[in-house]
This record gives structure tokens, C-alpha cells and sequence, in this order.
């Protein structure tokens, strides 16, 4: 319903597609969490990199490691954009994360590549 009423706040999407990762529904997971990477907004720069984490460990677990390397780098894309955010700094476990990732993406160690779980 809130997407509904309000299809351009992201924020939406990230809880939508949380959840569905949760409940183990991928496809509908990897595109709620797409229109997020996809379209990051300087807006919402969490939910917008949790979503890159998220996804990117949805596409790691198919194997798909083209579309991984991918979001992977549009997070980290993204990150330079809002490294400064007070949100962001707080989670300073970020940059960390995405640059452990991605060298396990280059390296094809995709089942490797697990996004932190967060608080819902």
C-alpha cells in the first residue's frame, strides 16, 4: 500500500525487499533491491548500499558473478558519492565489506559473499 502511494520513496523498496530476501522469495528480493543499486538516491544512501549488499550476495548465491562484480561496483560507485553522509559514517563497516567482496567476486569465490544481517 505505501509503495502504492508513494512509488518514488526508496525506503520502501529496501524494507519490501529485505523482507522478501528474508522470507526467501529472491526474485521478487533482487527487484525491489535493484530499483535501489540501480537508481541510488543521495536521499536514502543506506538503504541504498545495504541494497547494493544484499543484492549482491542474491546474485553471488545464483552465480551469477557478471551481475555481482556489477552491483559490487556500483556500490562502491556510490559510496565515493556519499562517503561524508553522517549515516554512512556511522557504518563504518561499509567500505570494508564492499572492497572484501569484491575481491572475492574477481576472485570466483562468490559463495563467499554474504551481506551483514540487519536489525528489521
Amino acid at each position: 500500500c505505501a509503495i502504492a502511494a508513494q512509488p518514488h520513496f526508496l525506503r520502501y523498496y529496501w524494507f519490501r525487499g529485505y523482507m522478501n530476501f528474508l522470507g526467501g522469495r529472491r526474485a521478487e528480493a533482487r527487484r525491489d533491491l535493484s530499483a535501489l543499486v540501480e537508481n541510488p538516491s543521495e536521499q536514502f544512501p543506506v538503504e541504498c548500499l545495504n541494497s547494493a549488499m544484499v543484492l549482491a550476495e542474491l546474485t553471488a548465491a545464483a552465480g551469477d558473478k557478471a551481475a555481482t562484480e556489477a552491483t559490487l561496483e556500483s556500490g562502491r560507485e556510490f559510496l565515493e558519492r556519499v562517503r561524508d553522509d553522517f549515516e554512512v559514517r556511522i557504518n563504518c563497516g561499509l567500505p570494508d565489506w564492499l572492497a572484501t567482496a569484491q575481491r572475492l567476486a574477481q576472485t570466483s569465490r562468490l559463495d563467499a559473499i554474504q551481506a551483514p544481517r540487519f536489525a528489521c
